[in-house]
């Protein structure tokens, strides 16, 4: 069973800030960083139990998990 991954706009700002950040001091550690990040971030359709429960879940009408 596949999940859905639905990031957030200010999720998807912080990744692009931290690309561009380390591509400063090394393109090959972004590029490495950023592949691993996409495949942490896939990870989660097939196994999203492994991250704990969002705090902000007391907000909403779904089951919210993060992943840090």
């Amino acid at each position: 069973m596949e999940f859905r991954i639905e990031m957030s706009l200010a999720a998807l700002r912080d990744a692009e800030k931290s690309y561009v950040h380390f591509t400063k001091e090394s393109k090959e550690f972004a590029d490495k960083w950023f592949k691993g990040f996409v495949e942490a971030t896939n990870s989660l359709r097939s196994f999203p139990h492994r991250c704990p429960i969002a705090p902000e879940m007391r907000h909403f009408f779904v089951e919210i998990r993060h992943l840090i």
